[in-house]
């Protein structure tokens, strides 16, 4: 049976459709049949997410610097905004790349993205409800939702330790991803 490629694809995550998305369209084969190396192209993919995440933030950046005096945020420098956006954005790396990371090892661009949020939920959960119960203060300190906010980044600045942290996630996951999919059998 032929597939052929899609002419519009509806829109979905980045990191959901970074190799996933060619495979269920079924032009992955095509892409690979080009002289690069699987591990390239999952690096080349997940580069530009994180370069699309980095235009986002800045523009974030300079929106919040825009509308600071008609918001009266007086109290917050334009280093505490960068510091905010700066932790905004390695979170958004983070989640992306567990959703690159499920994407590249299954093919599936639905069991990545439905991963990915579920372990946003989860972890959402872990900072904010889970640890109102006795023995479970410890989940907050496993959130990337507490690492981009427990800081308080708009008010503290740039929290190197959680940063560092947020990187690290990033760069396992994308890692191990980027080592399965140039190691599986991919859907022709």
């Amino acid at each position: 049976m032929i597939r052929y490629p899609r002419v519009a694809e509806p829109a979905r995550p980045a990191g959901t459709r970074a190799v996933a998305g060619d495979e269920e369209a079924g032009t992955l084969d095509l892409v690979l049949a080009h002289p690069v190396s699987r591990t390239r192209l999952a690096l080349q993919r997940f580069a530009a997410l994180t370069a699309a995440l980095a235009v986002v933030g800045i523009a974030l950046w300079l929106a919040m610097l825009a509308v600071a005096g008609p918001a009266e945020l007086e109290g917050v420098t334009a280093a505490e905004l960068a510091a905010a956006t700066t932790q905004l954005v390695l979170f958004g790396a983070c989640l992306g790349g567990l959703a690159f990371a499920i994407g590249a090892a299954t093919g599936g661009k639905a069991l990545a993205l439905g991963i990915g949020a579920g372990v946003a939920v989860l972890t959402y959960l872990a900072n904010s409800v889970f640890p109102q119960v006795q023995g479970l203060e410890w989940t907050r300190e496993a959130s990337p939702w507490h690492w981009y906010l427990g800081g308080e980044p708009l008010k503290n600045g740039l929290q190197a330790g959680d940063s560092l942290l947020l990187l690290a996630v990033t760069l396992v996951l994308v890692a191990a991803g980027t080592l399965v999919f140039s190691r599986r059998d991919v859907a022709v």
